[in-house]
């Protein structure tokens, strides 16, 4: 039994020697100077009945497997936990070292929880002696890591983890190989790379790892130094033996792409490939075959990268290759025709969710037959079997009853993602007016759009809002459609179920706007999010507007006094809300600086308790922690033979 050498606490007296408040001046005495008859406190024996203090439950008497169980609960939030793709990067100090700080009772508890300490983020190298911690108090258990190394010019010595300390602190980890659950590795120098590559290379199979993230963060510059920098011959990791293996992902870095030096390349759920320079992308047939061996795959993520082009034409001796289960797919830096030709190796009538961050307003390419495409997808069992990704996809001929051509596909044939929900445009440069209408209207059942009006064609917002128009559909010129003046009652057709939006680039005049007409259509927007650098005043009206009604619907919840709504639907829809947000290039906007600054100031310390003789220790508050959120690969267009850049974030 769990010895309780901490007494409960009670909020209704102070211990002694606290200092009680002084009175205010402000507050009027009492009427009657007499002091007031203090009320009568029953006897600690009394019975619960008549003593309600002996009703309150105190946290202490809470059982230990409970208390255990909450803490769990607590630890497995997706922002602290490393194996999730939700936020990498956790906070610090995390969130069982709080926990176990708070009395010794609870640090009792916790220590004894190995549940607690299956994830350590090394970013300096006072982290080391945490890892070594964790994997004391986390028992047996598949343990998860994130590996950050400093770039050179953020290094500080005997702080940060760079060419000198990359290899000893690998060494506190690599006799725990058959324990790694997930492995987040990030380097930024070229010679923490060499180290990585040796460590990946004898460390030996790794049968309990289920996610692999392999970084190289680097500012390339140009198309020459990416390819002398992640091209050079890689290396077989883990000896080929992942058996647990589903989740991969590659960023700068490059393996082994064949079945022999890499089995591993199959039964995957996620995989992300970023910045590759085609001839260190994976052949185009073993693309297929990692496909075709992945038939539970979920996400698929590509970024400057994806099967190699050099070996043009691309074959499907088979035809494409089905994915019943893939609901996330994310595009970024890819030509147009390179873009066509991939979504066409595959089919997934299942995708729910679909990011494009395609072109550069400040080096577009037309996009349009890649939208046509997502409008009106060709027909996978007519598929010819060889694809050209670097000719401009055509939309095939279509037929009458009597089997002879009519030209052109109509525009509204099938969706190739018809049960699409969220839908993110990060960049479509350029895109006509027609093509956009396009998708958009096929796309009914979208609840979520986020879109960066900025890195599209003017007009694209006016379109989403059925203020422009109609468009006049066009073949291969960019759509000429003149603006007309926002109408006091437009009436949105587009996105009927359109819950959530998120938007930059768009003036505020017209956002309220579109807030106004979907209201009145009784079709609301309930989340908005709106980039700060966009503010102006119409938008501040429009917050105050959604702010007032917000309150005014909680009051009328309160009278009502119950959830259900008030005509007897049973749906309570939630008040809209509006809230600013920024980007990572947002920094320098307002205060964002100072706020990274105060995020990642602290003070610098070891994390372990040496002298407590379990093995245990403790982490330092305010370590710091590069980046505040999940990376990304963010570039410029490869077209115009820019190199992708990486950024820590």
């Amino acid at each position: 039994m769990i010895a309780r050498d901490t007494q409960p606490c009670s909020d209704t007296h102070p211990p002694p020697g606290t200092p009680t408040s002084p009175r205010p001046a402000s507050t009027p005495r009492p009427a009657s100077t007499a002091p007031p008859t203090p009320r009568p406190r029953p006897p600690p024996d009394a019975p619960p009945a008549l003593n309600p203090l002996a009703r309150m439950a105190s946290i202490h008497s809470l059982p230990v497997e409970l208390l255990a169980r909450v803490f769990a609960l607590g630890a497995a939030d997706p922002l602290q936990d490393l194996a999730s793709p939700a936020a990498p990067i956790p906070r610090d100090p995390p969130f069982e070292v709080l926990v176990s700080h708070v009395c010794a009772y609870w640090r009792d508890v916790a220590l004894r929880t190995p549940l607690l300490w299956t994830s350590v983020a090394l970013t300096q190298v006072s982290h080391v002696s945490r890892a070594r911690a964790y994997l004391a108090r986390s028992a047996r258990l598949p343990f998860n890591i994130l590996f950050d190394s400093s770039s050179e010019s953020e290094y500080v010595p005997h702080h940060s983890i760079f060419r000198d300390e990359f290899l000893p602190a690998f060494d506190a980890l690599t006799p725990h190989i058959a324990r790694w659950g997930s492995l987040i590795l990030r380097v930024r120098d070229m010679q923490c790379k060499r180290h990585a590559r040796t460590v990946l290379s004898t460390v030996g199979p790794a049968p309990s790892l289920r996610a692999l993230e392999l970084w190289h963060i680097e500012d390339w510059g140009n198309v020459e130094r990416l390819w002398g920098h992640v091209g050079p011959p890689p290396v077989v990791v883990f000896n080929g033996t992942l058996p647990a293996l589903t989740r991969l992902s590659l960023i700068g870095v490059n393996i082994q792409w064949s079945e022999a030096s890499s089995p591993f390349l199959r039964n995957l759920t996620e995989l992300e490939l970023g910045v590759h320079s085609d001839e260190v992308r994976i052949p185009f047939d073993r693309w297929l075959d990692v496909l075709a061996r992945s038939p539970a795959l979920e996400r698929i993520s590509l970024h400057y990268s994806g099967p190699r082009a050099a070996a043009a034409p691309w074959r499907l001796p088979d035809g494409p290759v089905p994915l019943p289960r893939l609901r996330d797919i994310k595009l970024a830096d890819l030509d147009a025709s390179y873009a066509c030709a991939l979504l066409r190796t595959f089919v997934a009538p299942a995708v729910r969710r679909l990011h494009l961050e395609l072109g550069f307003m400040e080096s577009p390419q037309d996009y349009t037959p890649f939208v046509d495409m997502l409008v009106n997808a060709p027909d996978p069992a007519a598929c010819p079997g060889i694809l050209d990704p670097s000719t401009t996809y055509e939309p095939p001929p279509s037929t009458d009853a009597s089997g002879k051509g009519k030209g052109k596909s109509e525009p509204a044939a099938r969706p190739m993602f018809p049960g699409l929900e969220e839908l993110t445009v990060a960049g479509l440069a350029t895109c006509t007016l027609a093509s956009w209408h396009a998708l958009l209207r096929a796309a009914p059942r979208v609840h979520t759009l986020a879109v960066d009006c900025g890195g599209m064609d003017k007009g694209a917002f006016a379109v989403l809002a059925g203020t422009l128009g109609p468009p006049v559909p066009v073949v291969a010129a960019r759509a000429l459609v003149r603006p007309v003046p926002y109408p006091a009652r437009a009436e949105p057709e587009l996105l009927p179920e359109l819950r959530t939006l998120r938007v930059s680039g768009v003036p505020g005049a017209a956002l309220h706007a579109y807030y106004l007409a979907r209201k009145r259509a009784g079709r609301p927007v309930r989340m908005w999010f709106v980039r700060e650098r966009d503010r102006d005043r119409e938008m501040e009206r429009m917050k105050s507007e959604i702010e007032v009604e917000a309150r005014a619907e909680g009051e009328r919840r309160k009278r009502r006094g119950r959830t259900g709504a008030a005509d007897g639907s049973g749906v309570d829809e939630e008040p809209c809300r509006m809230e600013w947000y920024r980007d990572e290039d947002d920094d320098e906007y307002g205060e964002g600086a100072e706020d990274e600054a105060e995020g990642t100031d602290g003070e610098e310390g070891e994390d372990v308790d040496e002298g407590e003789g379990d093995g245990v220790g403790e982490a330092e508050e305010g370590a710091d922690v590069p980046g505040s959120g999940s990376d990304d690969a963010s570039s410029e267009d490869h077209g115009d033979h820019h190199a992708p850049t990486l950024v820590a974030r």
